[in-house]
Formats: C-alpha cells, sequence, structure tokens
C-alpha cells in the first residue's frame, strides 16, 4: 500500500513538472548580472529573480520545489519573486525556457550589504593592508564579495556587462575591497548568516556621479533646495531612452574620421591637460568634445604592450587607439589608465582619441600623470602637451533635457541595474572628492537612498580625521563632514566616524 502512495505522489510530481515545461516558450534567456553561481541571495522580505528573454514568451524559475512561471513583458523584460524561502545549506536556482536551462549553483541565503560613493577606504580605514583579518566580528568564510565588470560609456546603459561573486579569500587580495570588507565586519548584526556585499564603489567619486534622474514630483524628501521651485525625484526610463537615442545619433565625429591618423584636424583648437573643456563652450548643448593627441614611438620599443595613464576624467567617455576601442581601467587616486597591446601600436605615429560627454561644467582632464610607457619600462614620454579638440563635430544637445534631467552615470551603469533587489543595509562613503560638489548633498544622497530597497538601516560613513581644517579642492574637510552629519538627520540614517 505504501508503495502505491509513493508511486502516486511520484507520478503527481511528474505530470506537473512535464505541465509546466510544456509551456515554455522562452528562448535567449539572460539574468541580470548581479545572479550567478556562487552568490549570496537575500530572500527576505522576498527572493527576487530578474533578466530578459524574447518579448511576450514563457519562462520558469526554480528554486527547490518551488516553480514560478513568468511572462516576459514586450521589451523582453521579467522578474518574479518566490516567499521567503530558508534554505541552510547552498542550493542552486534554475531558469528554464525552451531550449535553455540556465543553472546558478553554490547559492547561499543571507544578508545583503550594498556599498556605494568614493572608494578611497584605505585611506580612512585604520588597518593596514595585510591585516584585513584584524575584525574578527564575523568568522572568516561567510562573506562573499560581487565585483561588476565595468568599462567606459558615453551614457552607461542600465546594465554593466556582468561581474563575480568572489570569496572572502579572492576578494582581500583588492585593498580598497578588502577595506569595504572590514567595514561591514564591523557593522554587521548577523553573526550567524552569511554576509554578501554589493561592492559598487567607485575611485575619486563625488555625489553628484550617484544622483537619480528626476522626473515626478515628490514632496515627501526633507531638505528641499532652495534653488529648486518643487523637489523631483525618481529615476525615470523614459528620459533615458531619449539620452540613448540621442547617444546614437552621435557619432558625427566618429563616421568623420575623428579616430583616425589621417583626418585633418589643423582647424581644431590645442590645449595642454589639465583642462576643464566644459566652460569653454556652452555644454548644455555643445556635449560632446573630441580631443586627439599623437604619440611618436620607435620601432625599437615595440617589444612589449603599453599603457597610457590619462589622469582623472569628469564626465563620460570613450577611447580609441589607432581606431580600436579601448576599455578603461580606474587606478589608484581615481586616474584612468589604457591598456595597449603592442599588436595595435604602429611604428613611429600613433593616435589616442577620446570622446567626451561633457555632463556638467566641470567636464574635462585633470589631474598630474599623463604618460605613455610599455611595460617593460624602457619607453616612456608625458602626452599633457599638444592635444587638438573640437566640439562642433556632433548635432547640439536638445535644449529642452536640462543637465539634471538625466541620472548620473554612476547611478546608470551600477546603482540602477541592482536597486530593486532586497538588501540589509545601504552605505554610502562620502570622500574627499565630494568636498568640491557637496552643496545640497544631503538631499542628493536622499535622492539615492530612496531609490534603493534597504530592509533597514541606512548608513552614511565618513573619515573624522582631526585634519579637518585640511583644504582640498578650495573647501575644509570639516565642510563635508557637516554636510554628512546633515544629510544623515534628513535621510533618518546612521552616522559611522571611521577614524583614522
Amino acid at each position: 500500500m505504501k508503495s502505491n502512495i509513493v508511486i502516486f505522489i511520484f507520478c503527481l510530481v511528474f505530470l506537473n513538472s512535464c505541465s509546466y515545461k510544456r509551456k515554455l516558450t522562452a528562448k535567449k534567456i539572460t539574468l541580470s548580472p548581479l545572479y550567478s553561481s556562487g552568490m549570496v541571495i537575500q530572500t527576505s522580505p522576498h527572493t527576487l529573480i530578474k533578466g530578459s528573454a524574447d518579448p511576450n514568451s514563457v519562462l520558469a524559475a526554480r528554486i527547490s520545489d518551488y516553480v514560478r512561471l513568468i511572462t516576459t513583458d514586450s521589451e523582453g523584460r521579467w522578474q518574479v519573486t518566490f516567499p521567503e524561502i530558508i534554505l541552510k545549506k547552498p542550493f542552486s536556482i534554475f531558469i528554464e525556457g525552451l531550449d535553455t536551462l540556465i543553472e546558478l549553483k553554490n547559492v547561499t541565503t543571507g544578508r545583503m550589504y550594498i556599498v556605494s560613493g568614493d572608494a578611497y577606504l584605505d585611506m580612512i580605514m585604520a588597518l593596514d593592508d595585510n591585516e584585513c583579518y584584524g575584525n574578527n566580528t564575523v568568522p572568516s568564510g561567510q562573506i562573499r564579495v560581487f565585483k561588476p565588470v565595468l568599462s567606459g560609456n558615453a551614457i552607461p546603459a542600465r546594465e554593466f556587462r556582468g561581474g563575480k561573486w568572489l570569496s572572502e579569500q579572492e576578494a582581500i587580495r583588492n585593498p580598497n575591497t578588502c577595506k569595504v570588507i572590514n567595514l561591514i565586519k564591523s557593522i554587521a548584526t548577523y553573526k550567524s548568516q552569511t554576509i554578501g556585499i554589493v561592492d559598487l564603489t567607485w575611485p575619486g567619486s563625488a555625489i553628484d556621479y550617484w544622483v537619480p534622474g528626476l522626473s515626478d514630483v515628490d514632496t515627501s524628501l526633507p531638505g528641499k533646495p532652495d534653488n529648486d521651485p518643487e523637489i523631483i525625484m525618481e529615476y525615470n526610463d523614459s528620459i533615458l531612452a531619449v539620452m540613448k537615442e540621442m547617444i546614437d545619433t552621435c557619432n558625427a565625429g566618429i563616421r568623420k574620421g575623428a579616430k583616425r591618423i589621417w583626418y585633418n584636424d589643423e582647424s581644431w583648437a590645442e590645449t595642454k591637460l589639465p583642462v576643464n573643456l566644459a566652460k569653454k563652450y556652452d555644454y548644455k548643448t555643445k556635449r560632446f568634445v573630441y580631443l586627439r593627441k599623437k604619440i611618436y614611438v620607435p620601432s625599437r620599443y615595440l617589444s612589449s604592450d603599453f599603457f597610457i595613464t590619462i589622469g582623472h576624467i569628469h564626465g563620460q567617455a570613450e577611447y580609441y587607439f589607432n581606431e580600436i576601442r579601448i576599455d578603461d581601467i580606474k587606478i589608484q587616486n581615481g586616474q584612468t589608465q589604457l591598456m595597449i597591446p603592442d599588436t595595435i601600436m604602429r611604428v613611429w605615429t600613433n593616435l589616442l582619441t577620446v570622446k567626451l560627454f561633457c555632463a556638467d561644467s566641470l567636464a574635462g582632464i585633470y589631474g598630474t600623470d599623463f604618460i605613455c610607457m610599455n611595460t617593460d619600462s624602457t619607453f616612456r614620454v608625458a602626452i599633457d602637451q599638444k592635444w587638438k579638440y573640437n566640439f562642433n563635430l556632433e548635432p547640439d544637445f536638445p535644449e529642452y533635457i536640462r543637465p539634471e534631467h538625466y541620472s548620473s552615470h554612476l547611478f546608470n551603469g551600477l546603482l540602477a541595474p541592482v536597486q530593486q533587489n532586497s538588501y540589509s543595509s545601504f552605505i554610502w562613503y562620502g570622500g574627499y572628492n565630494d568636498v568640491s560638489n557637496s552643496d545640497n548633498t544631503g538631499f542628493k544622497i536622499c535622492r539615492i537612498i530612496k531609490e534603493l530597497n534597504t530592509e533597514n538601516e541606512v548608513i552614511i560613513a565618513y573619515d573624522a580625521t582631526s585634519e579637518n581644517d585640511t583644504v582640498v579642492y578650495g573647501r575644509k574637510l570639516k565642510y563635508l563632514e557637516e554636510e554628512l552629519k546633515q544629510a544623515a538627520k534628513m535621510c533618518n540614517a546612521k552616522i559611522i566616524e571611521v577614524k583614522r
């Protein structure tokens, strides 16, 4: 009798499985970049999974014995929520379509912390780089860190290419990430659960780089700026669509050959680095500027790869070397570095082209180190002189799109793709770079906080140095400290003084 019951139950499960599989029509399934094997997922108050597939198609998401059928919208987007699921051991998440089966292995439930802001935590933490285990309030091995794959774009889409979940042992190899881990260890209240850290910090970033776009009127926020007739809030997809459409048409300079060596740039203006370019023209209509720099390399130095350090870019840029698109890397002090394979380096005349989108009046290239050198250090040349630039290769921007009506590039490229996920805490680190753009800091931080789905606390961390009279970017550090404390009051956030 018992065997008959077991067979009957098995048949029901099998038939149920077959019935939902017959409904699947989705192809080309992808997941949002946060979802990958080895991830930590917060299941309270619910478990969210999202991605894309064919428009108006059906796919299934399965966790253990829980199955959900999802229909994509007209643009192919989908998301599904499961009730709070408590699984103590690592498990798999399955996403199924007509001809696709995606398995996310070694998934763990836990508490999620999302961190953004300036990445210079190694400047403020009272720890050496080799002391990443200095705080043991959370057992070692209970932390996993997500690091996105980043690259420069003129206007980043609401997604990044992907990323990787790292074990604590892997993550601490990066000194800045090491400090992020220690900061989370010092505040974590969930000692028995795995902790997932979504590390979206960006070296050298100020608050204005992270502010969401504007759309709907929202009078619920405190601290209304005196110069704004009304508080306008929340991310606006339609505005981003206009911006993306505009960017698609703004390749006139590329089509005209601005990235090609033979292009005649004799009529272009000349400048040297560093330079603030936005003030030279009305950046509200002349949004794009092209910069060209010829670099001369004798043949005897072409035995290895090259890298170019180009200072700190304020704005959103694309880079081309000898007509080939090059991804940028952010290195120490927020400087931009380009890795140039020796296979695209030419004998003698080479061309570096920068296409810069001027988001505000500070757009330009800053810093002190502007060099080109090869990896074996036999060639090194300064590239701060004799740059050519031109604002007139692209159509003017529509005047009705005010600069404050679109999201900043770091919000678009980093926070927007993961803003709907559940987090225990959102942590903003206010760094030195906020000093130059710290007007209405509290209002801007509150706007970011409102966009994120945090379960309980929001934390603002800052450097509690005794050297508050130090002047950075023309303002005292004490000014930033006061602004962040005021922001914490406005946003009902917890303020943390991280002492050296």
